[in-house]
C-alpha cells in the first residue's frame, strides 16, 4: 500500500513542469511577425508594435535591423538608399533615418490644424468622434 502510493507519487513529480517562460528562447522560432511598413501611417505607432513583436522574438539588433529593413516599401523603403552598406546593419540609424522622415514630431502643426477643425460628422456617433478626437490630441 505505501509502496503503492510512492509510486504514484514518485508519477506525479515526473509529469510536473516549469511553467512556460514569458518569452520563448532564441532558438525557439518566430512567435509573431510585423506587418510591412509604407510610410502612409503612424512611423511611431509602427515603431512601438516593431519592438513589443522584437522583444517577443528575442530579436537582437542585427536581427531587428534585417527584419525592419525587410519589411520597408514604397518611399518607405526609399530611405534605405540614403543609408551606407554599414548603416543598413545599424537599427539605431535606420530607425532614426525613418523617425526623421515619417515620425509624428514633424507633423504636429498639421495635427493642431486637424484638432482645431475636427467636428463630429453627420453619422459619427459619440464615441467614435470622441476616440478621435483624443488619438488626434495626444500625437498634436
Amino acid at each position: 500500500m505505501i509502496r503503492e502510493e510512492l509510486r504514484e507519487l514518485s508519477a506525479g513529480e515526473r509529469s510536473l513542469t516549469a511553467a512556460a517562460p514569458a518569452f520563448p528562447d532564441r532558438h525557439s522560432g518566430v512567435v509573431a511577425k510585423p506587418y510591412p511598413y509604407n510610410g502612409k501611417t503612424s512611423w511611431d505607432i509602427y515603431y512601438m508594435q516593431f519592438e513589443n513583436i522584437a522583444r517577443m522574438n528575442n530579436w537582437s539588433n542585427e536581427e531587428k535591423a534585417c527584419v525592419l529593413t525587410s519589411m520597408l516599401r514604397d518611399s518607405a523603403a526609399a530611405i534605405l538608399e540614403n543609408l551606407c552598406s554599414s548603416d543598413l546593419r545599424d537599427y539605431d540609424k535606420i530607425t532614426s533615418a525613418l523617425r526623421l522622415r515619417f515620425g509624428d514630431a514633424h507633423l504636429t502643426e498639421l495635427l493642431h490644424g486637424q484638432l482645431h477643425n475636427r467636428t463630429q460628422q453627420a453619422k459619427e456617433d459619440l464615441t467614435t468622434f470622441a476616440y478621435e478626437v483624443q488619438s488626434l490630441a495626444k500625437r498634436a
